[in-house]
């Protein structure tokens, strides 16, 4: 345990005051990175520094909201349950608006229109692994359907995906081919 400089016999590791700045008259405005006044805990109580990036207007700590909320959460999940349904009432239409801004944000990324024949009606588009193995994809990550283009914009738009229109992927899925690169060639 590291005390204080000034000889008060604090923790110098958890605890500061504007007393201790090491010098006589004014005290420093700022300890440990941040302004307090009177003894003041330089660590939340998961052991994260206080430092304003960390804290919130209330100076809750930012980093423990997520365990914060799951205790919560763990402790009254009919609560949870309750007020979803609830939101479910009240926005009748706020998943499909969603997702679809979503899949609109994917589309945006990949290109937005068909790579073979340059279709680009919004409805007739769909997404394809480059490489095939869409199959072996959805099975090993278990997400199919609308979820797939969070998937894809949670990691970042990866490589390896494109985007087809759903007749040239059909094709290309049976055939192994699409009829518009037959034909150009």
């Amino acid at each position: 345990m590291a005390l204080c400089a000034c000889g008060c016999g604090i923790d110098a590791g958890v605890y500061s005051a504007d007393c201790h700045s090491g010098r006589k008259g004014k005290p420093k405005k700022f300890i440990n990175g941040h302004a307090r006044k009177g003894f003041r805990a330089t660590v939340c109580v998961h052991g994260h520094p206080r430092i304003p990036e960390n804290l919130t207007k209330r100076g809750s700590c930012k980093l423990c909201r997520p365990a914060n909320r799951k205790r919560h959460y763990d402790k009254n999940p009919e609560k949870y349950k309750a007020k979803r349904r609830q939101f479910r009432v009240n926005h009748p239409n706020f998943d499909k608006e969603y997702n679809r801004k979503v899949r609109q944000e994917v589309l945006d990324h990949y290109g937005n229109k068909c790579t073979c024949c340059g279709e680009s009606l919004y409805e007739f588009l769909a997404f394809d692994h480059i490489e095939g193995g869409g199959s072996k994809t959805r099975r090993e990550t278990g997400i199919y359907g609308s979820k797939f283009t969070l998937w894809l914009r949670k990691n970042n738009f990866p490589e390896g995906f494109r985007i087809l229109c759903h007749n040239c992927n059909v094709a290309l899925g049976l055939y192994g081919y699409c009829p518009h690169q037959r034909r150009t060639q």
